[in-house]
């Protein structure tokens, strides 16, 4: 008997212990810590992308491949290195996607190209600060000869300008400077067909076989937040 009550009176002074102790930490057993075997919902925290507007301007070395522009049947050899340079204005839509519009200008001393494409780009993945990416255009662009080409020169009635369906291919990576600034390495390809520019007074044209620039392009991104 005495045992029965030793063993009841030590467990009304635990409850009593277990009670103080709740009392004093009220948030001891609540939903989330070691022990609770409640079934509250635990609370979800949502990540939201950062989308935004953004702008951008790029600069490089471009490679003509090499064609022939061909008069009747007569043809000329053309081709070499160049440079470009050109800016965009754009949009971040989810963390992955992003699209914009660009306005590129591409020397080749007598051969020039202004080019004008919509574009939109798959960001792939993200390693620390870098991010590879690929992404393709369409859109279109002006072939020019200038007027101290050799051809120009001959045949003061040729039309120096045409304008063509483009379209484009890139890849590369990007490095995040700043929350703000981003870093743009990468290659591009471009295709304008093959222009046709008119000769007034003759029943031939001057023709160019294809019109394809291959460039590695640095740029600057910089998010308008």
């Amino acid at each position: 008997m005495q045992t029965l009550f030793r063993f009841t009176s030590c467990a009304a002074s635990a409850a009593v212990l277990s009670s103080g102790a709740l009392a004093a930490d009220p948030g001891a057993l609540s939903p989330g810590r070691p022990g609770d075997f409640t079934l509250t919902a635990p609370a979800i925290e949502e990540t939201v992308s950062d989308g935004g507007w953004y702008v951008r301007v790029d600069a490089g070395g471009s490679r003509l491949a090499s064609g022939t522009g061909t008069i009747g049947t007569r043809s000329q050899p053309y081709g070499g290195p160049g440079w470009t340079a050109g800016v965009g204005l754009g949009y971040r839509f989810t963390p992955h996607f992003r699209a914009d519009v660009t306005a590129d200008f591409i020397s080749h001393s007598r051969l020039q190209e202004k080019v004008f494409l919509a574009n939109a780009y798959w960001d792939l993945f993200t390693i620390g600060r870098v991010t590879p990416y690929v992404g393709v255009g369409v859109g279109a662009g002006e072939v020019s000869l200038s007027s101290s080409a050799p051809i120009a020169v001959a045949l003061p009635n040729l039309e120096r300008y045409d304008w063509q369906a483009a379209w484009s291919f890139v890849a590369g990576a990007s490095w995040a400077i700043t929350p703000a600034w981003t870093l743009n390495a990468g290659y591009r390809f471009i295709d304008l067909g093959s222009p046709t520019f008119d000769i007034q007074g003759r029943p031939v044209d001057l023709v160019m076989s294809g019109i394809r620039e291959q460039q590695f392009r640095l740029g600057l991104r910089y998010a308008l937040k």
